[in-house]
């Protein structure tokens, strides 16, 4: 078996240490330097979407060979090993996001939501993709990722949430078969992410998640065990720090403000939390992340 590397973005070897929410280019910009030969590749904590307005390239998603042409849209989670070889004349973007972005941005939806975490790949259009709704929203969101006007992490924000949706509403509209997801124990881990999105803020333990989905607490440890690597009270942590982190880099909401926003009652107790979490103390955290946007460093 042939080794497969990991990094953050392509070719970046020492990006494993980073951590940032966004990041978004051409296929052009990085690809041209390879030769225009993406070699298969995985990333960790980042889903990424790869939409070509122009050109085209043959892809490798996780074994499988398929070549697209303009229109062609990629979902890629994290983990899933793919690798392109592009035409020199292509044209597109890549958009980069934490892996939990759809997970964050559509708590209330989590049938949207979990369609993000398998790999997706279709041709959404064949023809007058310069004015493609996809295309429109992804130039827009590079224009504002480029510049340093105003508001731009809310601005970012909002838009990453209208183009995840955009996506889904191509590929559902294209015909793409939208992969089953039926089975008795997918159907209790989705109760139960959808009561932790509902929940979190108010710190139930994880007997209550238990209660609510109706299995015992030993039981549904072992589900999420199996499926996350975490048992139920990993999970509910996980959720109160992805929020905490969005607060943190997309408003400017205080650091006490976050704090009770999230169902602490004493803010020092909620940076002691935070940063046991993450290492980082909530301060530090915010200041890093906005200085990374600021230099663009990938």
């Amino acid at each position: 078996m042939n080794f497969i590397p990991t990094y953050a973005l392509y070719g970046e070897e020492q990006a494993e240490e980073a951590e940032f929410f966004i990041h978004c280019e051409t296929i052009a910009s990085r690809s041209e330097k390879h030769q225009w030969r993406i070699r298969p590749h995985k990333h960790v904590r980042f889903l990424q979407i790869l939409h070509i307005s122009r050109g085209s390239c043959n892809s490798w998603i996780d074994g499988n060979d398929r070549r697209l042409g303009p229109g062609g849209a990629v979902v890629i989670p994290a983990g899933i090993s793919h690798g392109y070889t592009f035409s020199p004349d292509i044209n597109g973007h890549v958009l980069t996001v934490v892996a939990d972005s759809a997970e964050q941005l559509f708590p209330d939806h989590q049938r949207i939501a979990r369609w993000f975490d398998r790999p997706q790949l279709a041709e959404l259009t064949d023809a007058g993709n310069d004015l493609d709704d996809l295309n429109i929203a992804l130039q827009r969101f590079a224009a504002e990722y480029e510049q340093r006007r105003t508001g731009r992490s809310l601005s970012l924000d909002l838009q990453l949430r209208m183009i995840l949706l955009e996506i889904y509403r191509q590929f559902h509209e294209s015909g793409t078969p939208e992969p089953s997801s039926d089975t008795n124990i997918d159907s209790r881990l989705l109760r139960l992410s959808e009561l932790i999105n509902r929940h979190y803020r108010e710190h139930q333990p994880a007997a209550f998640y238990a209660a609510e989905t109706g299995l015992s607490l030993t039981h549904l440890n072992r589900l999420t065990r199996r499926a996350y690597g975490m048992p139920v009270s990993g999970l509910i942590a996980r959720r109160v720090i992805q929020q905490a982190k969005r607060y943190l880099v997309f408003s400017a909401k205080p650091v006490q403000a976050v704090a009770f926003e999230l169902g602490f009652s004493d803010p020092c107790y909620f940076s002691r939390y935070f940063t046991r979490h993450t290492g980082s103390p909530p301060r530090a955290f915010r200041q890093a992340q906005i200085a990374a946007m600021a230099d663009q460093p990938y």
